[in-house]
């Protein structure tokens, strides 16, 4: 017997069998170690987070199929990321379990935090609030593989957190329903008329109001509503039912932005102010068509004027494009789409100075590509506008072209909309004058 045991003793099977077992224990015991690591680091980071830490903070609604609208929370407030850390500092281990991830969520609260793990990049984390009320957890992947075991997410089992993150979108939902705002709103009801380019206050209102009730609503994604999405809105604008006016309208002032891409008759709308929005995508080719020619104008060129001057006009829509095309892309040419006299005068020197409305386009051959900057922007033809060089001014004596000067985009003038007789109209007539003068004398200078 004895014999036998010390055979047994000495086979490597044996030995094999208890290297695994220890293997085993070991690698049981550093998983367990490591669980335990990981889960007090998720536990810690939620103790331990605060407002500082957390470079920006979203709540929002869980929309289901059938819903477009999406309102949107920004707490940009410090009072605001106080009070969200402060409940975060309450969660303890009794609330938190691990399990795997579900779909949907009644709200959503989208944290953006500086110092989720010991890396230098920004982590992301979404806390998903379920009809139940608790709540589960979404990470990027470097913060998971931080916090969570294969398969499975944090999940919270806190009443207070959950109740917070739903009562900032419902407390807003009256204020900033986009729906609502669009059914009873009134030409009166906009303040800045001037801003909405081509479009009249009562038409927009009459769009908006049928828009709400008879157009085909569609899916919105969690990006869209924050407004990241990769999507190019050529047209935009953006009527103000808040603010004043004549001092200047502000984010913070309640306002309807409606935009609109190269994709035919889709139109995004949002309602609110600055850090509240609630935005609707919908179908609707009447209000898709106002907000893109809301810059169009009416095109007039006097064939008789261009040809005198075309050999001073050319040269400058040639520059345009060369550079253009350098900085933006391919253009196919060009395209005189407004010229016309405004204004015309004698000078102290018995010379005749004429004044143009002067407006070109660019014609691109892929538009879809365009960045705009500055004061570029399509028309509803999708040309390129905005680059010209304003108003074109002549001076001419016996017949003959003495200089010329085009104006730049600070400056317009049309005496059509001033008085002869008020003095602050007197005022800005001599001050055209005169800058006009300024413009030629350099350019007769230069020449």
């Amino acid at each position: 017997m004895t014999n036998n045991k010390g055979n047994w003793l000495k086979h490597p099977a044996f030995w094999a069998t208890v290297l695994i077992v220890v293997l085993l224990a070991i690698e049981i015991g550093a998983v367990f170690m490591f669980n335990a690591a990981r889960d007090a680091a998720f536990l810690g980071w939620l103790q331990n987070v605060s407002a500082d830490n957390i470079s920006q903070a979203r709540a929002f609604r869980h929309r289901d199929n059938n819903e477009s609208d999406q309102i949107v929370i920004k707490l940009t407030e410090g009072e605001d990321k106080q009070v969200l850390t402060s409940l975060l500092n309450g969660v303890e281990e009794t609330n938190i379990f691990e399990a795997p991830a579900t779909e949907g969520g009644s709200y959503v609260l989208d944290l953006t935090a500086l110092s989720v793990t010991d890396s230098d990049s920004e982590g992301e984390v979404l806390l998903n609030v379920m009809s139940d009320g608790k709540m589960y957890l979404t990470f990027d992947k470097e913060t998971q593989n931080a916090f969570c075991s294969k398969g499975k997410t944090w999940w919270l089992d806190y009443p207070a957190l959950s109740s917070y993150i739903s009562g900032l979108v419902s407390q807003r939902e009256a204020q900033v329903n986009v729906i609502a705002a669009m059914k009873a709103v009134k030409s009166s009801d906009f303040i800045n008329t001037g801003e909405l380019g081509n479009i009249s206050a009562k038409k927009l209102a009459s769009a908006l109001r049928r828009a709400a009730k008879d157009s085909k609503m569609l899916a919105l994604s969690d990006a869209e509503a924050f407004g990241e999405t990769d999507a190019k809105w050529f047209w935009e604008i953006i009527p103000a039912i808040e603010g004043d006016p004549e001092n200047g309208i502000s984010g913070n002032d309640m306002h309807f932005r409606i935009r609109c891409g190269l994709t035919e008759n889709i139109v995004e709308v949002s309602f609110g102010q600055a850090g509240a929005y609630d935005t609707v995508k919908l179908e609707d080719e009447e209000l898709y068509q106002l907000v893109r020619s809301s810059k169009d104008y009416k095109i007039v060129v006097k064939k008789g004027a261009y040809k005198k001057y075309k050999h001073l006009l050319i040269p400058q829509m040639e520059m345009a494009l060369e550079s253009t095309t350098a900085d933006l892309g391919t253009f196919s040419g060009y395209k005189v789409t407004r010229f016309v006299k405004v204004w015309d005068y004698k000078d102290n020197d018995g010379s005749t100075v004429k004044l143009y409305d002067f407006k070109y386009a660019l014609l691109p051959e892929e538009p879809e590509k365009l960045v705009l900057t500055g004061g570029m922007y399509l028309d509803s033809k999708a040309r390129l506008q905005g680059l010209d060089a304003g108003q074109f001014a002549v001076r001419e004596k016996n017949g003959k072209i003495i200089s010329s000067a085009f104006m730049g985009n600070d400056f317009y003038y049309s005496p059509e909309s001033g008085s002869k007789v008020f003095t602050k109209d007197i005022e800005e007539r001599q001050a055209a004058k005169s800058r006009i003068s300024s413009a030629l004398a350099l350019s007769e200078k230069t020449a």
